[in-house]
């Protein structure tokens, strides 16, 4: 039942679900379903089966006193007995049901879609609390900002060629300062063999070479250098192309004097990193720079 519930074949294919055919609604974990249900809500055990054997069949002793009144009266308390019996099942039968229903009605098309990886598709009601808030321009502003990047697939996504391209598939019409992070991942290029303005020259393929994989080579002199900047100050590119957590990379960028943070996400990451950002900004202990938005 599970299984079926997890992979329904109703003509989509799985590329990670190993079957032995091809069905459209009707596939041997249905036949095997109904089948399990049939022995589990009727007594077909009594019939036949192996069951038969082990059921004990009602001995009737001469002369007890059995009369018609008492057999009738306790034929129907074990038909009362086995009717009830049948019906424990339902409940779990409604909560396979449900969920079974869930799985067709919440996830309708993804980037992927399958059984074991879901996407976590926060909603609005989910949002744990307002956003604080900037100015900017005389406007108020939302110290998080979404950035355009992976809307408009244009995204620095490190040597991921196909990425910008699925950006693009995936947020169609309808969907539709200086870099700043800390060095603490795994590809960030190693900090011994960083030299100045050498973002922009020749790719290596070495890893202890430059290698498109960070734009800030010097965070910590950056953040040192704009502490005596009195200027708003909006760090963008806080999640190293997705090599940081949002959680890391947003109390990073804040407790260091970001005044604001741009950070490109999906409409599924939304409420998860606005959550995140409420979080953080209420709970900063380590930020020197004062606000100067």
């Amino acid at each position: 039942m599970l299984y079926y519930v997890a992979w329904p074949p109703f003509g989509v294919y799985g590329y990670s679900a190993a079957n032995e055919g091809n069905y459209f609604i009707v596939s041997n974990n249905l036949i095997e379903l109904v089948v399990l249900l049939v022995l589990g809500f009727t007594q077909s055990g009594r019939f036949f089966g192996l069951d038969i054997l082990r059921t004990k069949k009602p001995v009737i002793r001469p002369n007890e006193g059995i009369n018609s009144v008492n057999t009738v009266a306790i034929a129907d308390i074990n038909r009362r007995r086995d009717t009830i019996k049948s019906l424990a099942g339902l409940p779990f039968l409604a909560l396979f049901s449900g969920a079974a229903y869930n799985n067709l009605r919440e996830k309708p098309a993804d980037a992927f879609s399958g059984a074991s990886v879901k996407i976590d598709f926060k909603k609005l009601n989910e949002l744990k609390g307002k956003l604080p808030e900037g100015t900017l321009g005389g406007h108020n502003i939302s110290r998080l900002i979404m950035g355009c990047n992976l809307i408009s697939g244009f995204a620095h996504a490190r040597d991921l060629k196909y990425a910008n391209s699925l950006f693009k598939a995936y947020n169609t019409e309808k969907r539709v300062i200086e870099t700043f992070h800390h060095d603490k991942y795994w590809s960030a290029h190693p900090v011994e063999n960083r030299v100045e303005f050498s973002v922009d020259t020749k790719r290596n393929a070495d890893h202890n070479m430059i290698h498109d994989n960070m734009f800030d080579l010097f965070p910590e002199k950056t953040a040192e250098y704009m502490k005596e900047i009195r200027k708003l100050w909006i760090a963008f590119k806080v999640l190293a192309a997705g090599a940081i957590l949002p959680g890391d990379g947003f109390r990073y960028a804040f407790e260091n004097g970001a005044d604001f943070i741009c950070v490109g996400m999906f409409d599924f990451q939304i409420v998860e990193d606005v959550n995140t950002a409420c979080k953080i900004l209420g709970s900063l202990k380590k930020r020197e720079r004062g606000w100067y938005s």
